[in-house]
Formats: structure tokens, sequence, C-alpha cells
């Protein structure tokens, strides 16, 4: 199971945090909450393994500017290879610290 989980860039980007997705998203979980729930209903998680991109940032970057995201693929192909390259390695470090702003618990088997 895959959710938004708020960290790092909820705390960033507050009310601008992209995966908020109203009003799609009824409950955002924290990690912690998330492994609650999912042990709640049964599961057994074997691991969370967090696995944000950069989306993270230029969606929610873009919607503080009052970007929509149906603008989305050109804004995207206006930052340039150089800041996309940075916004995964930034990720990258987000998800190794368990701080990205999504997280897959896998059951145990």
């Amino acid at each position: 199971m895959r959710i938004p989980v708020a960290n790092w860039a909820w705390k960033n980007y507050r009310e601008n945090w992209v995966q908020l997705d109203a009003p799609r998203h009824f409950i955002i979980h924290t990690p912690q909450s998330f492994r609650l729930t999912f042990e709640g209903a049964g599961l057994r998680a074997s691991h969370i393994t967090f696995d944000s991109g950069p989306f993270q940032f230029y969606a929610s970057e873009f919607y503080e500017r009052d970007i929509p995201l149906t603008q989305l693929r050109s804004k995207v192909a206006q930052l340039g290879s150089a800041a996309m390259r940075q916004m995964k390695t930034r990720s990258s470090e987000l998800n190794r610290q368990q701080l990205g702003d999504q997280a897959a618990l896998l059951p145990e088997s």
C-alpha cells in the first residue's frame, strides 16, 4: 500500500503541498499513523519504503505561485536538467532519511 505521508514536504510547503490533493485525500497520515492503521486492519508490515521524487518539490512550488497542475508539463520543461537533477538528489536524500512525502508499507508474507 502506497500513500502520501506528512513529512518534510508537508512541513515546508503546508497548504501548498501538492500531495494534499484536496478533495481526494480525506486523511493524510504520518509514517507512524500509516503503520498503525495498516496494523489495525490486521496486516503486519515487513517494512516501510519511501519513494518520493522531484514532484514533491516542483509541483508544490508551482502551487505556491498559483500555477495549476494543468500547466505542469510546460512549466517542468522550463526548469532545466540541472534543477531536476538537484531535486532528484534531494528526493533520494529525504527517502534515505525516511522523510519523503510518499511511503509504501509492505505486508509480511
